[in-house]
């Protein structure tokens, strides 16, 4: 699975960031238990679940949502959209966009920002 390797990707720590749904009693309970099912039980203290991802302190976001909101209006982190059925229609955004995890693009994206960070 390619979603694994991310997180072996040298010099990077990756988080998974998620916003819980409220209306769902088991929305926070079924997305550990996703990570747990897709990426095993190792990446379970990768989990990061928040309604407001601008607190974040990172250095990448990527995110299906095109707008992200909340508290801090200047998130330290670039967002990065992940191309989804709900977003792959909009042709105009500001965001680099990252269409999928299997062509290796990700990669190239993260060594870029390495290199502009070193």
């Amino acid at each position: 699975m390619v979603l694994p390797s991310i997180f072996m990707f040298c010099r990077v720590d990756v988080f998974l960031c998620s916003s819980p749904l409220f209306q769902y009693q088991y929305s926070a309970k079924e997305k550990f238990e996703w990570v747990e099912n897709h990426l095993g039980p190792n990446f379970i203290d990768k989990v990061i679940l928040t309604r407001d991802k601008t607190i974040i302190n990172g250095h990448l976001l990527i995110d299906d949502r095109l707008d992200i909101k909340g508290a801090c209006t200047e998130p330290t982190w670039e967002h990065i959209l992940m191309t989804a059925c709900h977003n792959k229609h909009m042709k105009r955004v500001k965001q680099q966009r990252l269409d999928n995890w299997t062509d290796g693009s990700w990669q190239t994206l993260i060594e870029d920002r390495l290199k502009r960070l070193s």
